[in-house]
């Protein structure tokens, strides 16, 4: 029997086969185990407020992680604030770090004191970029030493089929937290010419006339969706606001694609676009600028082979998941017998 346990729980993990870097950290004398706050029964598909399908699997990773020697690493704010609850709660207290902490929208009213509450006594949290340190140690009143930023990582995705699902060139913008489509599409109306390809939510699209140079997938599987922006021109991030911390996986996936990037000039992508070598940023809501940016890059073959090639050099020297395996090594070092 192993004599560590590391417990995962997680909010969203998207296959039911994900171990997070338990391949990665094969050589650690470990069991590891994990928990999905997924709903996976009737019960839970039924009943989504309150999501009872959270409360059970942080429920099960607290109690997990009552053997003698445990960390609890939790993956997402709101399972880490239920999984330190019960953690608390059961006594004994483990070593709890918060990866991927990461807010749309931060909590407000009852539900950031209860937060609070919990991420008070967490050990550690990674957040994926440096205003979102400064952000959340300010709103929750966390000290920054607990605070980690690790620029978010991850291989070259795969994609299927292997051939386009859409012939010809084009410009895509991919994902669904924290976008601002109607500014997009108001700015590639202007653009005729050039056609732009979406996957996003329906929640998304609610109620945008599609342009007719617009092509829109929603919910295609994982490789469909990578194999959008595998064959894409370069991507377009619009995000909301410039305090939207989001996008990370969009905008990572598509440089290690060599993907040039267009994006809403929010606080949260500073560690990720370097404007002028891997990409071009602009106003929030500003579809001149971002209509202009999009005709720029496609049209400048020049500019649009300099950022190819350092979106995919920054990808490789940046984002590769060596640099989490190395972060959660040192972490379990000090922490296991």
């Amino acid at each position: 029997m192993k004599k560590f346990r590391i417990v995962n729980c997680a909010e969203v993990v998207g296959s039911k086969n994900w171990t997070f870097l338990q391949d990665e950290l094969s050589d650690v004398d470990a069991e590891w185990t994990f928990h999905r706050c997924e709903p996976a029964n009737w019960l839970e598909r039924t009943v989504r407020k309150p999501q009872i399908s959270r409360f059970r699997a942080c429920l099960r990773a607290a109690l997990d992680a009552r053997f003698a020697n445990s960390v609890i690493v939790s993956h997402l704010p709101r399972a880490t604030w239920w999984t330190e609850y019960f953690n608390q709660t059961l006594g004994g207290r483990k070593p709890h770090i918060a990866f991927s902490f990461n807010f749309t929208d931060v909590p407000t009213d009852r539900q950031k004191v209860m937060m609070m509450r919990s991420f008070r006594t967490i050990d550690r949290f990674v957040v994926y970029s440096t205003v979102e340190k400064h952000l959340y140690s300010e709103y929750f009143d966390i000290d920054p030493a607990r605070i980690d930023v690790l620029l978010w990582a991850m291989d070259t995705p795969k994609i299927g089929p292997h051939s386009p699902l859409v012939e010809g060139e084009y410009v895509c913008a991919v994902g669904g937290e924290g976008r601002d489509y109607p500014t997009l599409f108001a700015a590639i109306r202007q653009l005729p010419e050039i056609q732009l390809v979406v996957v996003a939510r329906p929640s998304n699209l609610s109620g945008l006339k599609i342009p007719p140079n617009v092509k829109v997938f929603t919910n295609l599987p994982s490789q469909s969706f990578w194999n959008v922006v595998k064959f894409s021109k370069f991507s377009v991030i619009p995000l909301r606001n410039e305090q939207t911390n989001c996008g990370h996986i969009s905008l990572v996936g598509s440089m290690l694609f060599g993907k040039p990037l267009i994006a809403t000039n929010s606080r949260g992508i500073d560690d990720y676009v370097e404007v002028g070598k891997n990409g071009l940023v602009m106003k929030a809501g500003d579809s001149e600028a971002l209509a202009d940016a999009i005709q720029r890059l496609w049209n400048d073959s020049g500019l649009f082979r300099r950022m190819a090639e350092l979106s995919l050099q920054f990808s490789h020297d940046r984002h590769r998941p060596h640099n989490w395996v190395d972060y959660l090594r040192r972490y379990l070092a000090d922490k296991m017998p």
